[in-house]
């Protein structure tokens, strides 16, 4: 039994079946069901409901092939003196402060109440290998706001290739017209599917939703502004290339 408890700790979840089963595989032992739950209850484990997670990811293999292909395409479009950006975008919500973990009493769930009306602005994000940045406000996440963030890149940066998510917005028809207007002095390459630890920006609407929504905004006007000053003040310096090569 303490071998089989061992074996049980390994795991977060159990089903009373499955338990069952190990019982009888390692001590030839076949237990009632309401024992192995009892067994279960004494080990501290409750019963609850597990929420679903739908995951469409790549697998490794198109990921290492995406890893390969990602470090040529860097290495000859920088050779050429392109600059080399990452994007991504994220939703700012008034009144609503990021999740941090705190301590409460066992059994019960602490909760973070706030009210508002919930008005929300959209943050188009890019960064550099070069540690430069470009971060626009935008109404709503649509093809045409993405086209529009896609010509601003090109005036600031002039030929860039950006690694961008798979977001339907991102191969719409009007960011391929966008682009064709660039003569491809513009070029997106996707993440693989399901893959945002590749992303350092992740890491930037981190740091941004830690440093604006630390205290909320009653207005969604005071926390646009808070965003513009975040934006020019803080220029965030992360290594690009290391998180497209990191093994996670």
């Amino acid at each position: 039994m303490s071998r089989i408890r061992q074996k049980i700790g390994q795991e977060d979840c159990w089903t009373v079946e499955a338990l069952y089963g190990l019982i009888k595989l390692e001590a030839g032992v076949e237990y009632v069901l309401s024992y192995v739950r009892r067994l279960l209850r004494n080990l501290g484990y409750v019963r609850k409901v597990p929420p679903r997670r739908h995951v469409r990811r790549a697998n490794r293999w198109k990921v290492a092939w995406f890893r390969r292909k990602t470090r040529a395409l860097i290495k000859a479009r920088r050779h050429r003196g392109w600059t080399v950006g990452i994007q991504d975008e994220s939703i700012f919500v008034a009144e609503a402060r990021p999740r941090k973990s705190v301590y409460s009493r066992k059994g019960k769930r602490p909760t973070i109440t706030y009210g508002g009306d919930h008005s929300r602005t959209v943050v188009f994000g890019v960064i550099t290998c070069d540690g430069r940045s470009l971060f626009r406000r935008y109404d709503r996440f649509t093809k045409d706001e993405f086209a529009d963030f896609l010509r601003h890149v090109h005036l600031k940066f002039g030929r860039t290739l950006i690694i961008a998510d798979r977001a339907p917005q991102h191969r719409a028809a009007a960011v391929r017209e966008a682009l064709a207007e660039m003569k491809g002095r513009v070029e997106l390459w996707f993440l693989p599917p399901g893959c945002p630890e590749l992303s350092a920006i992740e890491e930037v609407w981190r740091q941004m939703k830690r440093a604006i929504l630390d205290v909320p905004y009653v207005t969604l006007a005071r926390m646009c502004e808070g965003i513009d000053r975040w934006a020019e003040s803080s220029v965030p310096v992360l290594d690009i290339e290391k998180y497209l090569y990191r093994i996670v």
